[in-house]
Parts: C-alpha cells; structure tokens; sequence
C-alpha cells in the first residue's frame, strides 16, 4: 500500500514529536550524567567552602552545552536524511532553550523569554536563508510549543 502526500507528512510530523520527546529524555539523562561527573571533579579538587564554588558548579551546564552542540554539528554535516536531521534537531534546541532557562533563573522570565525567542527566531531564519524542507520548521514549532507549556505552565525542570 502506498502512502498519500497527507499520509507521509502526517507520518513524518508523529516521527519528529515522538523522535523528540525520546530525545529530550536522553539529552536530560546525558545532563545528569555529565553534571555528576563534573561535581565529582569538582568535589575532588575545590573546597566546598570556597568563594568560587558556585561559579565553578555552573560551569558544567556550559560544558553539557559544548557537548551537545558539537555533537549537534556533526549530526547535521552528515549525509542523513531530513527527516533524520529534523527529529535531532529538536534536542539540541530545547537543550539551548532549557539552558537559558536555567542559567537566566535569576532574572525575570520575560528576559527568559526574550532570549529564547531570540533564539527561535534566528533558528528560523537560518531554516529560511537555507531553503530546509518544512520538517525542520515542524520540529521548531514542537520544541517552542513544550518550552512555553513548560515556563507557562510554571513547571520546574
């Protein structure tokens, strides 16, 4: 049986909402991994009584996000499919849009909310001066309806 138009892109919107949500949940465990490694190091080296304790701490949540986007880049310079690359790259985005989220907690969400629309815009253009397929633009659209259902909401990550 062969799949209408409607039926294909209906198909491929489910793979990326799905694809998504399982990789939020691995971006999530590789952070808490990558945070328990990171204060074990920590622990090890700095006096938890030390006026940089903190500023060290958060460091890992920029290291968590070189490690992501890196490993972003290189899924993105593959030769894998679009449907493939558009699934993936719901993670990286809602990674980025997590971590401003927490390393901005301090400030007023509507900061909070600058900064990621900032983000999404600039994630759009480039989706635009590339001429991507409309795979990418569904992936956008899901990763910035749960990051605002999330910060509405009022949820704590």
């Amino acid at each position: 049986m062969k799949l209408k138009l409607w039926q294909k892109n209906l198909l491929s919107m489910l793979i990326i909402v799905v694809g998504g949500l399982t990789l939020f949940l691995v971006a999530f465990l590789f952070a808490a991994l990558v945070m328990r490694v990171w204060d074990m190091i920590i622990f090890s080296l700095v006096n938890k009584d030390s006026d940089n304790f903190g500023r060290i701490l958060s460091i890992n949540d920029i290291i968590y996000l070189i490690i992501i986007l890196l490993v972003s880049w290189l899924v993105f310079k593959s030769k894998l499919n679009d449907l493939v690359k558009a699934t993936f790259l719901t993670m990286p985005l809602m990674v980025v849009l997590m971590e401003v989220g927490i390393l901005f907690n301090q400030q007023s969400e509507w900061v909070v909310l600058l900064i990621g629309s900032v983000i999404v815009a600039a994630s759009l253009y480039y989706l635009y001066k590339t001429k991507r397929p409309w795979l990418y633009y569904c992936a956008i659209l899901f990763v910035t309806a749960v990051v605002l259902f999330i910060s509405l909401s009022g949820m704590e990550i």
